[in-house]
């Protein structure tokens, strides 16, 4: 028996967990470099089982505060970079752990009709078949 749905939302990527992105040696302005395509949205970093908190920029924080910001490199690679003690904490001697997502940027934006997999576990009635489709062009997929 077919039936057919609509999907309301759809998002093509890739979570990594507890990565390690690098090792703090205590020195101000650390910067890491992370995989192209990663979404800065739902981004966590953590030292010592600390929290960092995104900004924008340095400049209206203090030496105290664990904040962490994204620039990019003249590769247009994403890079994690930290404070440099007067603003921003300079992170402690240990791993840079983070959790975040990684696209496939703009390769991930597909015509009509061109999504036809599901990667995801669905339960279906026995008996039933499961199709997908996208009626409309996927779109939001950047490449950093």
């Amino acid at each position: 028996m077919e039936h057919s749905c609509t999907i309301l939302f759809l998002s093509q990527r890739i979570k990594l967990e507890n990565k390690v992105v690098g090792n703090s040696n205590v020195t101000p302005n650390q910067k890491f470099e992370l995989e192209n395509n990663v979404t800065e949205k739902d981004f966590q970093v953590s030292i010592n089982n600390i929290f960092y908190s995104p900004v924008e920029s340095f400049v209206k924080t203090k030496a105290t505060d664990y904040v962490y910001r994204f620039t990019k490199n003249e590769d247009n690679k994403c890079i994690l970079e930290f404070g440099d003690g007067t603003n921003g904490a300079i992170p402690p001697n240990n791993l840079v752990i983070a959790n975040y997502y990684i696209t496939n940027g703009t390769s991930g934006n597909l015509n009509t009709n061109q999504i036809t997999e599901i990667k995801s576990t669905i339960s279906v009635p026995s008996g039933f078949i499961l199709k997908c489709t996208n009626l409309k062009k996927s779109a939001g997929g950047t490449d950093s």
